[in-house]
């Protein structure tokens, strides 16, 4: 049985940080209809490999109002997921989303959004929502399955080259009430 995630203490696990590793052979390319009303993803092959890593780190200042649930098991750490209330627009942000590798596809994650839809309905908010790239094809797909839609985009969100590195900015989104 799975444990229910709890929350972190701020003062505790500020600045925790896990690096953040997965490796893809596919990416999902944002379509549009002729008159650019309707976009959709839809996943295509890469020619090879890409491996990408990045830190995942909690309670960073930009996020002030952040709260952080963990999941342990045998006293560690082995998922979290950190939300934040958009109060000006009244959405719940995940700002971070891990599970580690050893225990992915085993439901931990799928719990978690599910934990965070909770949350937002308790909060009253409208919408859940967070933000991925299109070279992080697993992640886009469990997304997908989990209940989120494409909700917007950014193709140079973290560089010049975003769209030709395949890894535009998609903001996705789930519909609360």
């Amino acid at each position: 049985m799975m444990n229910a995630p709890v929350l972190l203490d701020k003062v505790q696990y500020k600045g925790y940080s896990v690096l953040h590793e997965y490796v893809t052979e596919s990416y999902f390319r944002i379509a549009g209809n002729q008159d650019g009303t309707v976009f959709s993803l839809e996943r295509e092959a890469m020619s090879g490999p890409v491996r990408k890593q990045f830190e995942m780190t909690l309670y960073q200042d930009y996020v002030p109002n952040a709260r952080a649930y963990g999941i342990f098991e045998e006293g560690i750490l082995v998922a979290f997921i950190e939300l934040d209330h958009e109060t000006w627009n009244n959405r719940l942000r995940v700002t971070e989303l891990y599970v580690i590798e050893a225990l992915r596809r085993q439901g931990i994650g799928t719990n978690l959004i599910a934990f965070a839809i909770t949350e937002a309905k308790r909060l009253n908010a409208r919408m859940l929502i967070l933000e991925t790239q299109t070279l992080n094809a697993n992640a886009v797909s469990f997304y997908l399955k989990t209940g989120f839609f494409l909700c917007g985009f950014d193709l140079y969100s973290y560089s010049d080259k975003d769209p030709s590195n395949h890894e535009v900015r998609l903001e996705m989104g789930m519909m609360i009430r």
